[in-house]
């Protein structure tokens, strides 16, 4: 797992701030972009891969993903995991594509959801999935830019009160 450069949950998926800083910092040379919707969507696809400057991106839904990865295709990259929101990444994990961690860096309030920080917001049920998540030894922090500081799951509870 030591080639996961960053492991992300944005609903804005690959943007500015990924392709101007995230990807260089980090020296991502793949991005495999996990969506069950946007794997299916050929037009989306083909924007998410056109945006890409200086590495190139894989979209797969969470099976196609967990498969790809177990069978040793994207060991020699420098990869960067991404996800849309924490279910899909929850359900990766569960499926059995292993990862670390994973910061949280853009979840827009929904209905019933609570404010972690300004570009974060989870509701009771995602909550449980971090937890779940965390349990199985993944740390799991909220931050939008390396430049930020971490808050991590522990004060995120603490301060939603989930």
């Amino acid at each position: 797992m030591s080639n996961i450069k960053l492991s992300r949950v944005d609903n804005r998926y690959i943007h500015g701030q990924v392709n101007a800083r995230l990807i260089k910092e980090y020296n991502i040379t793949k991005v495999l972009m996990i969506s069950d919707i946007n794997a299916k969507d050929p037009f989306m696809s083909t924007l998410y891969k056109s945006v890409a400057i200086g590495y190139t991106v894989d979209i797969l839904g969470i099976e196609d993903a967990v498969e790809a990865w177990n069978s040793g295709v994207y060991q020699t990259e420098n990869m960067m995991l991404l996800w849309g929101n924490i279910k899909d990444a929850y359900d990766t994990l569960q499926a059995g594509l292993k990862f670390d961690f994973i910061a949280l860096a853009n979840i827009p309030g929904e209905v019933g959801a609570v404010q972690v920080n300004a570009s974060c917001y989870i509701s009771e049920k995602e909550a449980d999935y971090l937890r779940s998540m965390n349990d199985e030894g993944v740390e799991i922090y909220f931050q939008a830019m390396p430049s930020l500081p971490k808050t991590t799951l522990e004060k995120a509870l603490q301060i939603t009160k989930l």
